[in-house]
């Protein structure tokens, strides 16, 4: 154990000591290069750039509890296959413990919302509370955006106003939205519909009970906001589409 002149602690002499120590050392320097960045496109790569440490952390540790404990930190930032390649890495003892058997089930739920997979049918409340299958939608010709946010999510109120004007542009050529709503309170998700533009399009909400938890929980996703883009056929064909990537697909596809 020892303490540099501003007190602070570092403990060494095990390989998962030893190995946060170095992390958090590459860390620092990487928050200076942040700071320093002087546009979004050069945080971004620094942001990245951690991203892959932290990665490279986890697998230089897959034999110590190091290993284990960053990665459930780590496994929403990377790709499910990538995902399943590290915990396959761990060590044998660290493979039984709760949040490694639930990155499992996550990872082979997520498997089943990629590209080119069909859609999954869920039932969720509108805002008569009614249930609603996406499938009263989804698949019935048209392409369907599935949108998972809150009025709560900052970046989810970013997004929105890019979806209302691909909705308005093409919302007679063959174009609806399902918006599913993760707010906790169901007076502020209503209030929010109809002064945003989204009163028009099929709005559900998905948090107020377990039951609609559950449901929400088969598209196997952990931010908001999430969407998924789906054909005509019922085919996933994007997700996570952003700014005017979703209004530049829709053109493709609808003219």
């Amino acid at each position: 154990i020892a303490a540099d002149s501003l007190g602070r602690i570092t403990i060494s002499g095990t390989p998962a000591n030893d190995g946060y120590n170095t992390y958090m050392e590459k860390m620092g320097e990487l928050e200076v290069k942040f700071q320093s960045a002087t546009n979004p496109e050069e945080q971004q790569a620094v942001v990245d750039e951690s991203i892959r440490l932290a990665v490279e952390t986890v697998k230089a540790n897959s034999d110590n509890l190091l290993g284990a404990t960053m990665f459930s930190g780590i496994m929403p930032q990377i790709e499910a296959q990538e995902a399943e390649e590290l915990i396959a890495a761990l060590a044998e003892e660290f493979q039984t413990r709760e949040e490694i058997v639930s990155a499992k089930d996550y990872l082979a739920q997520k498997k089943l919302t990629e590209v080119g997979c069909d859609y999954i049918n869920i039932t969720l409340p509108n805002t008569e509370g009614e249930a609603v299958e996406f499938s009263s939608v989804v698949g019935k010709g048209n392409w369907v955006l599935i949108d998972f946010w809150a009025t709560w999510c900052g970046p989810c109120r970013q997004q929105l106003p890019f979806i209302v004007e691909a909705y308005n542009e093409f919302k007679n050529k063959g174009f609806q939205v399902v918006a599913v709503s993760l707010d906790r309170s169901e007076e502020a998700w209503k209030a929010y519909l109809e002064p945003n533009g989204m009163a028009e399009w099929v709005n559900l909400i998905g948090s107020t009970t377990e039951q609609a938890a559950e449901e929400v929980n088969k598209y196997a996703f952990m931010t908001i906001p999430t969407n998924f883009l789906i054909s005509p056929e019922g085919k996933i064909v994007a997700r996570n589409l952003h700014d005017n990537e979703l209004k530049e697909l829709l053109k493709e596809k609808l003219q």
